[in-house]
């Protein structure tokens, strides 16, 4: 199956998941407080370090490896398997320090019920990594769509009967459950009483250094949200958390559809480093092109974009996202060359990056929170993320022979649009006699329209490459 046509698949499941993100910001947010979502937030900081380390890099092994047995996969399955119970039982050990730890009592229930996710999670992971490895993606879009809409359902219920936290609580596990079970009864593989010590060998040269990055990855991604509940309460990091997820809402779902799709077609096509660097290139020009009017409209429609559509209780939140969403953008182009690293199997690469970069996140959050507060860890983030993203692209860019040249060409025409529109909006908000819905319309627009200017003047070539990408398959 081509990259088009991947994309186009994975971006189904992302329009779903888009729709349930909306209702979760623009609903949920309404029934539930910001000391919910940081009581979540909380439970998500011992989560997402289980949800790293519950398959080890050992899923993206089985799509990169060039010669797959099914000794390999059953192996991988059973480790899974016994990974996902051992993660199920740490946490429940865990819970009750670390409810302690942020003074929370209710803490230690959510994460009991979470912990169950794991196993089932585990068991359905080499499932989804065949079907993505032969590009199953119309399946797999079918699948996550429908966990996403009958977990949204369940949650939205529990909302309105007051349950809080507990609403998404149940939407995780249910979200877990229901893949699970899709993914058994529409994969045709099975898995066998096979435990093969070399074939685990086999897979960990790959998994081992991607399993450490992930780790790494892990710290500086939570580092921020412990260093906000620790330092500044349950309420400041269930503002913070809402401007993440907003944050991350284009981000996820820009990057994690070039990742998913353009990871298995580089993988089959690992030894043609021209092509290699003709689809990164394209790639980059791509989702700069799309990312760049989102994340920079982000950054400068944020305080009125919370006011409208949030409510006053969360005024917060527009600060914060003044620089997280050129965070965000950062994070959507330093995307395309996680596959690169993955498909040429320089994930040693990504974990040396990944050691460099941890401790500097890690450093800027706590200065910045003591400096100035949560405004103040969110401008760390975006220093932080400025210096990294140079040596990412240096080291993907070597791996694949692309000169310097031919990345500006491919980057800078959105780039620039970009920042010129975000200039442009704000100039325009303080002169605009308008306030609310009116004025976030009316500068929603004038953003619209200078970007459109610069599509015209600067940015033929990617969009005609953009629409081509949307509606015709990019050969194999």
């Amino acid at each position: 199956m081509s990259a088009a046509s991947n994309v186009r698949w994975i971006a189904i499941t992302q329009f779903v998941k888009i729709g349930s993100q909306l209702v979760n910001m623009f609903v949920l947010t309404r029934l539930i407080p910001p000391s919910e979502y940081g009581l979540m937030a909380m439970a998500g900081i011992a989560t997402n370090l289980a949800f790293i380390l519950r398959d080890m890099g050992t899923a993206a092994a089985i799509i990169q490896k060039a010669e797959l047995h099914d000794n390999d996969s059953s192996s991988v399955f059973w480790l899974n398997m016994i990974g996902g119970m051992v993660l199920m039982l740490l946490l429940w050990l865990a819970a009750p320090f670390m409810s302690s730890t942020f003074g929370e009592p209710r803490l230690t229930h959510v994460l009991w019920v979470l912990a169950i996710t794991f196993p089932v999670a585990a068991s359905s992971m080499v499932h989804q990594a065949l079907l993505e490895r032969v590009s199953r993606f119309r399946l797999i879009a079918g699948i996550e769509s429908a966990a996403s809409l009958l977990s949204l359902a369940i949650a939205l219920v529990l909302a309105f009967q007051g349950a809080g936290v507990w609403s998404l609580t149940a939407q995780a596990v249910i979200t877990a459950v229901c893949t699970t079970l899709l993914l058994w009864r529409y994969s045709p593989w099975r898995p066998k009483m096979i435990f093969d010590r070399a074939s685990i060998r086999s897979v960990f040269s790959f998994s081992g250094a991607m399993a450490g990055n992930q780790m790494a990855a892990y710290v500086f991604r939570n580092a921020d949200s412990f260093v906000v509940g620790k330092m500044l309460g349950a309420s400041v990091l269930g503002n913070y958390s809402l401007a993440y997820k907003l944050m991350l809402f284009p981000v996820q779902n820009i990057s994690w559809v070039a990742v998913r799709s353009l990871f298995p077609v580089m993988s089959r096509r690992q030894d043609d480093r021209a092509y290699l660097s003709s689809l990164s290139l394209r790639s980059l020009s791509l989702i700069s092109f799309v990312a760049a009017p989102m994340m920079f409209g982000v950054a400068s429609l944020s305080h009125l974009f919370v006011a409208v559509f949030l409510g006053p209780k969360w005024a917060l939140v527009g600060d914060i996202l003044l620089f997280l969403g050129l965070v965000g953008y950062l994070q959507v182009i330093t995307s395309v060359a996680a596959p690169v690293f993955m498909a040429l199997g320089k994930t040693g690469w990504m974990l040396r990056l990944s050691l460099i970069g941890t401790p500097l996140y890690v450093l800027a959050f706590v200065l910045g929170a003591r400096q100035d507060g949560v405004q103040g860890l969110a401008l760390a983030y975006l220093a932080v993320s400025v210096v990294m993203a140079f040596p990412t692209f240096y080291f993907a860019c070597r791996l694949i022979a692309v000169g310097l040249k031919d990345f500006l060409v491919a980057l800078l025409p959105s780039l620039l649009s970009g920042v010129g529109m975000m200039l442009f909006v704000m100039f325009c908000r303080d002169r605009i006699p308008a306030t609310g819905t009116l004025l976030f319309t009316l500068l929603a627009g004038a953003g619209a329209l200078f970007w459109l200017i610069t599509v015209a003047l600067f940015q033929r070539a990617a969009a005609k490459e953009f629409f081509r990408l949307a509606f015709k398959r990019i050969k194999k």
